[in-house]
């Protein structure tokens, strides 16, 4: 008798019944914010990196930015990159995988989750590409920031209106 006591607010809850507001303790949630700084991309509701974040899988970078981190992203729109290549360099970025990637991991930083408010005059970072970018606290390099200190778990995004060349 005492397990059908305990078991009918379960039924009636699973029936849509009174009973809805039960919380059963003791189960795990699901997080539903982004878990890393290509889900944040992903996430964004007005679309601005579908493109960026379709290239990022492509050049096979979707794993590493994926680690724990933690890294910094200077990442242009995808307005910008499709003003900066045509259709066919994209295409063409596509199909050479090598160069699609050391394009993309020359805007990454790993290791540090650099905020803007920790830049102080000019920053020199190394990239994941091996080269290295100067950080103020108007841009990098030749690229203005649009938004800066957009947090994900594993890092930290800045936009950028520019793309930024090895």
């Amino acid at each position: 008798m005492g397990a059908i006591l305990l078991a009918a607010p379960l039924l009636a809850s699973a029936c849509g019944g009174p009973s809805d507001d039960i919380s059963v303790t003791g189960l795990a949630k699901p997080d539903p914010s982004p878990a890393r700084v290509t889900d944040v991309l992903a996430a964004d509701e007005e679309g601005r990196f579908d493109l960026l974040v379709e290239l990022v899988g492509v050049a096979g970078l979707t794993a590493a930015l994926e680690e724990p981190g933690p890294f910094t992203l200077f990442v242009p729109t995808d307005e910008v990159l499709e003003d900066t290549f045509s259709e066919s360099e994209l295409e063409g970025l596509r199909e050479d995988t090598d160069t699609l990637a050391e394009v993309l991991s020359y805007h990454v930083v790993e290791g540090a989750a650099v905020t803007s408010d920790q830049i102080d005059g000019t920053e020199t970072l190394e990239t994941v590409q091996g080269g290295e970018i100067e950080v103020t606290t108007s841009g990098v390099n030749d690229a203005s920031f649009e938004e800066t200190d957009i947090d994900a778990p594993n890092g930290v995004i800045h936009v950028i209106n520019g793309v930024l060349e090895p």
